[in-house]
């Protein structure tokens, strides 16, 4: 998913069902000790900073108000 996912930075995008652009990307990280420590780092970096529940759950809580509101 490209809103959680930049493509060679935390993991790589591929078009679905072109399974062998999957498989050859899996291999890519499972042979690169050092893409594995970089891409693990550069993920939980975003995930605390983008994705953690303190910035997320007000987002929802906005939207869930906007909704009810009829907005």
């Amino acid at each position: 998913m490209p809103e959680v996912v930049r493509d060679g930075v935390e993991g790589y995008l591929v078009t679905p069902r072109d399974t062998k652009t999957m498989a050859a990307r899996a291999l890519e990280i499972l042979t690169d000790a050092g893409r594995q420590e970089r891409m693990g780092k550069a993920a939980r970096e975003r995930a605390l900073s983008q994705f953690c529940s303190s910035r997320i759950i007000p987002l929802y809580e906005k939207l869930y108000e906007r909704v009810v509101a009829g907005i």
